[in-house]
């Protein structure tokens, strides 16, 4: 199944602007002293490394916009395979994940404008590239 590259780009979004409310404010100490706050930058940062990888295969020129994407997508693994490394999570979640953030609303904007010259015609007033917007996939469970 191909899905939107816009929607996979806002869940990315999303992911990361998580991440940030939960360390927002927060010293790299007290961020290693808080276990429910790792749990939750590792499942950001599995979250991104999944939506990139479907990104990759579904639009692989799109996804090749994205520095590092191979890194990122991999660096899912860490915390997938369990492997407690909190200082490389804190020294990502910290630096490299707002340099993504920005390259991710840059797309999303572009992504817009080309779907607004394509359709003119076809204006819902919706605005896609608007992150943060709570943007969760659908529970099994629903």
């Amino acid at each position: 199944m191909k899905h939107d590259p816009r929607i996979l780009l806002r869940h990315v979004g999303s992911a990361v602007t998580d991440k940030v409310q939960v360390i927002e404010g927060r010293t790299q100490r007290q961020y290693e002293n808080d276990r429910p706050s790792q749990l939750a930058v590792e499942r950001c940062f599995i979250a991104i490394g999944e939506v990139l990888n479907r990104l990759h295969r579904g639009s692989p020129e799109l996804a090749g916009q994205i520095p590092k994407l191979r890194r990122i997508v991999d660096f899912r693994n860490l915390p997938v395979h369990g492997y407690d490394d909190v200082e490389a999570v804190w020294d990502n979640a910290s630096n490299a994940l707002p340099e993504l953030l920005d390259k991710i609303r840059g797309m999303l904007v572009e992504l817009d404008r080309r779907k607004e010259i394509g359709s003119r015609n076809d204006d819902d007033g919706s605005n896609p590239s608007a992150i943060p917007i709570p943007c969760k996939p659908p529970s099994p469970f629903d």
